[in-house]
């Protein structure tokens, strides 16, 4: 499996965990039946969840940037458990009301990536 598909999968899992979480939190709010606004403002952030995630790759091709250098197996495992993790934390949060344990997960794969990347620019300058 290419790369860009492995982290694809895994942008598209997080981006539906912060949508189902969404509908949790409007849900218990109003006993699970939502009104025409709350529908409204689950789709808007929805859609604005899902065009952050996506648009940046749509972007980058349509203006013929070159692909990012691959990601080692590592890279790619240590992406697959930190992902896993973070969406772990997000629906234990969600389910036991413990909202700073959900936004932990969802920000846990991005701070892990912007870590990483750091890091990583730091060992290929010393190279």
């Amino acid at each position: 499996m290419k790369q860009n598909t492995v982290i694809h999968i895994l942008l598209g899992v997080a981006v539906l965990l912060g949508i189902a979480l969404l509908y949790l939190v409007l849900g218990l709010r109003s006993q699970m039946r939502l009104s025409l606004w709350e529908w409204i403002l689950l789709g808007g952030v929805a859609l604005a969840l899902v065009l952050a995630t996506f648009l940046p790759s749509v972007v980058g091709r349509l203006r013929g940037l070159p692909p990012p250098p691959p990601l080692s197996r590592s890279d790619i495992g240590s992406c697959i458990m930190v992902t896993v993790v973070g969406c772990a934390l997000a629906v234990v949060g969600g389910f036991s009301g413990m909202w700073w344990l959900s936004t932990l997960g969802i920000t846990l794969p991005p701070l892990w990536f912007m870590f990483r990347g750091a890091r990583q620019r730091q060992s290929d300058q010393k190279s």
